[in-house]
């Protein structure tokens, strides 16, 4: 009889990636919070700026870039307002963990930094003049949501909130609409601040696609029926 793919509906692990990353976000938040007048000047200093960033990548020595990289990846865990975060922290915890569960501790986290910087230095290469820095994990949430969609887009899944489960479409349906209703936000950032764009979410959100049917074609999983 012919092996049908359906997917796993218990998880095998604990999603330790997705709720260091959700806490991590959290305590970041209310640490600029905290600041007061100084959580601009804070967003400011470890956000990415475009000019900066480009300033200190030197391809020839990569050695040379890695406080520009530094800087990339600290930006991925800042957020200048509740909502943002909020949508981040509640999407990382609606599927995050099942992406986790089938990719593994460390290439989730990989997925998530690598999408989330792609995204960052692709909007700083299309603004390279812009003092404004860039924040938040719109582009490592947005990659998740790609592998989520790529790794089985079939069956149910559970999540990290007990008793809820979605199938897997409905994971990278819920980022799209949520970029959006962000994207047009009224929802004001700090001065000096922004989030990462529509387009280059999108972009990281094709990223992780990639990754995950990469992922899925090296290790076939069998799934119950």
């Amino acid at each position: 009889m012919p092996q049908v793919s359906v997917d796993y509906h218990t998880h095998r692990q604990f999603a330790v990636v997705t709720a260091a990353l959700v806490g991590v976000l959290v305590a970041v938040f209310v640490h600029v919070s905290r600041l007061g007048d100084l959580g601009a000047a804070f967003l400011q200093t470890h956000g990415a700026v475009p000019h900066k960033v480009l300033t200190l990548l030197d391809w020839r020595h990569p050695y040379r870039s890695l406080p520009a990289i530094q800087t990339i990846l600290t930006s991925l865990f800042l957020h200048g307002d509740l909502l943002r975060l909020a949508g981040n922290a509640l999407l990382l915890l609606l599927f995050g963990a099942s992406v986790e569960d089938r990719l593994g501790h460390y290439r989730f986290a990989l997925l998530f930094c690598v999408c989330g910087a792609i995204a960052v230095l692709a909007q700083c290469a299309m603004n390279p003049d812009s003092r404004v820095a860039l924040v938040g994990a719109q582009g490592g949430v947005a990659g998740v949501a790609g592998a989520c969609l790529a790794i089985s887009p079939r069956g149910n899944v559970p999540t990290m909130i007990r008793g809820l489960q979605f199938p897997w479409l409905f994971g990278p349906l819920v980022w799209m609409l949520a970029a959006i209703l962000a994207a047009v936000s009224p929802v004001a950032m700090p001065a000096g601040a922004d989030t990462v764009g529509l387009p280059y979410q999108l972009l990281a959100f094709l990223l992780g696609v990639g990754l995950g049917e990469f992922y899925r074609r090296q290790r076939p999983v069998l799934l119950r029926g």
